[in-house]
């Protein structure tokens, strides 16, 4: 199954991380939230699970992690000028 990750807000993504949500689940691909944000260019949802603790070291199934996703985008880079 190839479906993408959902997005939601950015303000829906703080009430999970509050509750207790695991932010560096993966779906059947691999792919962690950070993962699913970053092609999207959503900063401020890439900002809020790095501040929270998602771990970029992560990688998929194609062995990508957060950092060659925003280097693949066309986007832009949202993870690019984030600092852990």
């Amino acid at each position: 199954m190839n479906e993408p990750l959902p997005l939601i807000s950015t303000a829906d993504a703080l009430r999970l991380i509050a509750d207790g949500a695991d932010i560096c689940t993966q779906d059947a691909r691999g792919r962690t939230p950070v993962m699913a944000a970053t092609p999207a260019n959503c900063v401020e949802m890439v900002g809020a699970l790095i501040s929270a603790g998602a771990d970029t070291n992560i990688r998929d199934d194609l062995k990508d992690n957060p950092f060659l996703y925003a280097g693949l985008s066309r986007k832009g880079t949202s993870i690019a000028g984030i600092r852990t």
